[in-house]
């Protein structure tokens, strides 16, 4: 039963499982009007995070262009991790800097750039082990963020363990390197 359209074409469906920004994969379990201001009503997506299943996310229908999004197919997965960008995200010494850049890139949603930035956040933090230093509280949260975020999403597609994508995503990469050497 379709219950929503959102501003984006896509087609949600009650029980879907979707993406939600940071959130993550959560499942759309209805939609209601309700009256959050206290003076007008609209349309809400009601969502449940399967990461924490005791909360809930309202998101207004008409605002929810670019903020959900059906879940990656499995040959969605697998092509993005066959193509795992070679390149990093230019590093900025500027914290400040830094993290806007990096919560562009999260609130984005573009798993290219994701993974490029956490292919440039796991080379740097490999350069600070090697000098007897941790990564800045920041960049280690965004770190985390972001493997949340791809680790969530291809274990739920995959059928793999969440503690399992790491290791998954690194033996197809070698078996993709092997066969073109």
């Amino acid at each position: 039963m379709d219950i929503a359209q959102a501003n984006s074409g896509a087609k949600f469906e009650k029980d879907d499982y979707l993406v939600y920004g940071t959130a993550g994969v959560c499942q759309l379990i209805d939609i209601e009007m309700r009256c959050f201001d206290g003076k007008n009503k609209n349309d809400y997506f009601k969502l449940i995070p399967m990461q924490s299943i005791k909360s809930t996310y309202y998101v207004p229908v008409n605002k929810s262009h670019g903020k959900l999004r059906k879940l990656l197919s499995k040959d969605e997965v697998y092509a993005l991790i066959d193509a795992l960008p070679m390149e990093e995200v230019v590093w900025s010494e500027n914290a400040r800097e830094r993290k806007m850049m990096f919560d562009e890139i999260l609130k984005g949603g573009d798993y290219e750039k994701i993974l490029a930035m956490l292919r440039t956040l796991y080379n740097h933090q490999k350069k600070r082990i090697e000098l007897g230093k941790k990564l800045m509280a920041y960049d280690e949260t965004t770190m985390r963020t972001a493997e949340l975020l791809i680790y969530q999403e291809f274990s739920f597609v995959l059928g793999i363990p969440e503690e399992s994508v790491e290791a998954f995503i690194t033996d197809r990469v070698n078996e993709n390197a092997a066969l073109e050497s």
